[in-house]
């Protein structure tokens, strides 16, 4: 049947009456989010099948942006807990939500959210949203905005919000891979001799002899030198997150 009129196009719905898995109850579901009757038609076809081998979720009412703020962001800390993210990695999640996902697709309904909707909202990032400085997003920061959506969307669907997740339909931008640039022996030598004297000179050593990354260099222990072994040890690691120094 005919919908409402939304940006000038006619939408049409359909309603159907369903049971749904996780309560046992039958309702009737009216839906309207297509722009054609073909649309409408392949879509009832997917209902149907659903409801038939016994995988149809009533469609969640949340919007991304009510899921993203209510349930998602709020279990990260827990996540962090239980180990399974890195503060870095929760505190990446938070911002990407915050600054990037809610205001661009957080009005979208979470049972709508589609494939060449992500592809839509990841152009838009590259094309108009600036950082600090006035430059464009990178193809690198919008990637990791995706990885977000990835994220939260696997957990929609563990959770029974959604029956799949569209994000790995839609295509993100990769990861730009810049050229790594090292030091000559040369240039290592007149480091190490103009830091000399500085009073974190050993940190300066294993940095050039080890090629340690900066977490693990911070995160390094006396407890984790072994000088009668010859053996360094990296246990654990120390990041900024928020301005604050975690393990």
């Amino acid at each position: 049947m005919m919908g409402p009129i939304v940006n000038g196009r006619a939408r049409y719905s359909i309603v159907y009456r369903a049971t749904d898995p996780r309560t046992g109850r039958a309702q009737q579901v009216s839906r309207w989010d297509w722009e054609s009757k073909e649309a409408v038609e392949d879509a009832l076809a997917d209902i149907v099948t659903q409801l038939g081998v016994g995988t149809y979720l009533r469609p969640n009412e949340q919007t991304v942006k009510q899921f993203l703020e209510d349930d998602w962001v709020p279990s990260l800390d827990v996540a962090v807990a239980g180990g399974r993210y890195k503060q870095s990695t929760a505190a990446a999640h938070r911002l990407h939500a915050r600054y990037h996902i809610v205001p661009g697709i957080g009005a979208v309904m979470l049972s709508h959210l589609d494939a060449p909707t992500l592809n839509r909202f990841y152009v838009e990032l590259l094309r108009t949203h600036v950082v600090k400085g006035g430059q464009l997003l990178s193809p690198s920061t919008v990637n990791g905005v995706h990885q977000t959506i990835a994220a939260a969307l696997k957990d929609a669907t563990s959770w029974g919000k959604v029956p799949a997740s569209v994000a790995y339909l839609a295509y993100s931008p990769k990861p730009v891979r810049h050229k790594m640039v090292t030091w000559s022996p040369a240039q290592l030598r007149h480091f190490a001799a103009t830091v000399a004297e500085d009073r974190l000179s050993a940190l300066w050593l294993v940095a050039m002899t080890t090629g340690l990354r900066r977490g693990e260099l911070a995160g390094l222990r006396w407890a984790d030198l072994d000088l009668d072994a010859n053996r360094l040890r990296v246990a654990v690691t120390r990041l900024a997150v928020n301005n604050k120094v975690v393990n």
